[in-house]
């Protein structure tokens, strides 16, 4: 329980500090593969790029950061029990050089700098899988 607590205070803390503006995001740079791929074995979040054919996009819309900032300051940490099977990955590029990673799968649970972490629905997926490569 207090595993749980902790995690979540830290993650409250580290949304808190995002928000403030002092070490603005500059850009959000997302790797994904189709998320209708549905391979034998998961697919851990190093062997994305091995696995599928992926593209990569770059977001630099303040207000497609923002909903994407939003939808992770709403997640909760969550117990992965039987592995976890990535088909996209995002990493958050701050102005102090900072970089978060997050491993997202098909389902609403994803890794946010490798804690497990759930999300309220399936919407940021959706909006992932939205993305098509210009």
């Amino acid at each position: 329980m207090n595993y749980t607590l902790n995690l979540l205070l830290l993650f409250s803390f580290l949304l808190y500090q995002h928000g403030k503006n002092d070490d603005p995001v500059l850009k959000i740079e997302v790797v994904k593969a189709d998320f209708s791929n549905e391979p034998i074995f998961n697919i851990d979040c190093g062997n994305l790029e091995s696995s599928f054919p992926v593209d990569t996009f770059y977001i630099f819309d303040q207000e497609k950061i923002n909903r994407i900032l939003n939808f992770i300051s709403k997640a909760k940490p969550f117990n992965i029990r039987n592995g976890f099977d990535s088909r996209a990955k995002m990493y958050v590029y701050y102005q102090s050089k900072k970089i978060d990673t997050f491993c997202i799968g098909n389902t609403i649970p994803f890794y946010y700098n490798n804690t497990p972490m759930i999300f309220e629905d399936r919407d940021l997926i959706k909006m992932l899988d939205s993305l098509e490569k210009k």
